[in-house]
């Protein structure tokens, strides 16, 4: 991931996983399989247009690099597993430096399908084999989306798996 990348000389960055069930349960005991305590947890409830109540939990934290390995390696074991049960997770890390994402891409082996540039804005989404979760963009399957703005190192980045869901 970012700090661990080499690419960036941040020593934290903040991170937010999201778990979604359309029909509305998710197990709390899932807070309790984190490799790391201290985490802020909110939990949502909103009516889809099926008329079901679906249900959002949503964690945070700072982390550090060791904390980095041990949330992606929580992530990747999980993520089938809270499929299976009906559940969608998403992971996003932040950091407050402007990335090249075309270097990270190479770096992890990602082959990049979409990609948007804006004034100082570039997102790129991709395919990463290392990653088990997946989403269908279009006719394109993604598992991670960088998006970096700034100019040189001074800026924002942040990269999302599989997608971004909340505002960068």
């Amino acid at each position: 991931m970012l700090l661990n990348s080499g690419m960036v000389q941040a020593r934290g960055a903040e991170v937010s996983v999201l778990l979604w069930s359309e029909d509305g349960t998710i197990p709390i005991d899932i807070m309790t399989q984190f490799p790391m305590p201290d985490w802020i947890w909110t939990q949502k409830e909103q009516q889809t247009n099926s008329g079901n109540i679906a249900a959002t939990l949503t964690g945070n934290r700072v982390i550090n690099q060791t904390e980095e390995s041990m949330i992606y390696t929580w992530y990747t074991a999980m993520a089938p597993v809270l499929k299976k049960n009906g559940i969608q997770i998403y992971l996003d890390e932040r950091v407050p430096e402007a990335i090249d994402i075309s270097a990270y891409l190479s770096h992890t082996n990602t082959l990049p399908s979409q990609w948007f540039l804006l004034d100082n804005l570039v997102s790129i989404a991709g395919y990463q084999r290392n990653i088990g979760t997946n989403i269908l963009a279009g006719k394109d399957r993604i598992n991670i989306q960088l998006l970096s703005r700034g100019e040189m190192t001074d800026g924002n980045t942040v990269l999302a798996i599989p997608v971004l869901l909340k505002e960068f």
